[in-house]
């Protein structure tokens, strides 16, 4: 008799769960970025900015320290 009310148990629990599975089939949203296993989203755009920015701070300094030295 238990094991007769467990079997039903078990089997009412995966009847929810298909069915809630079922209801919520075309509601699912992936909590991490659409973009963040896409090699075509990747672009190396701000790496570049970065390294341009830099080269810009490097020039700067250059020239300040050329000032000095004329000075």
């Amino acid at each position: 008799m238990i094991k007769k009310i467990i079997g039903l148990l078990f089997a009412v629990g995966v009847v929810a769960i298909i069915v809630m599975t079922a209801l919520g089939a075309g509601s699912y949203k992936s909590l991490l970025p659409e973009d963040l296993f896409s090699p075509v989203a990747q672009t190396t755009a701000p790496e570049e900015e970065v390294v341009e920015q830099i080269g810009v701070e490097v020039e700067v300094e250059q020239n300040a320290q050329t000032q000095e030295n004329v000075e």
